[in-house]
């Protein structure tokens, strides 16, 4: 299954950057943040941040934004939960 969201967030990558130009580093991230965490919901930032090649603090932002648009929001304690995408 994440032969699949890789694959997928490399074709996205590759449309963005041709569509936008290598205006940055992190464009599309937060897209692909939510792309992991419907694949797998325990997934942690530095999980995410290692299959994505960015930085744990990175990720943390991007969740962080996430979470302030209602994108998703956390369930559980911090160690055993899981996120919740909101689809808003």
């Amino acid at each position: 299954m994440f032969g699949v969201v890789t694959e997928s967030l490399t074709a996205y990558e590759a449309r963005a950057r041709s569509e936008v130009g290598d205006v940055g580093a992190n464009v599309g991230v937060t897209d692909a943040v939510v792309l992991l965490l419907r694949a797998d919901p325990t997934l942690s930032a530095a999980a995410i941040a290692e299959r994505l090649g960015k930085t744990p603090r990175t990720i943390e932002r991007h969740l962080a934004e996430l979470k302030a648009t209602g994108r998703v929001r956390r369930e559980g304690p911090a160690k055993a939960g899981r996120w919740v995408i909101t689809d808003r």
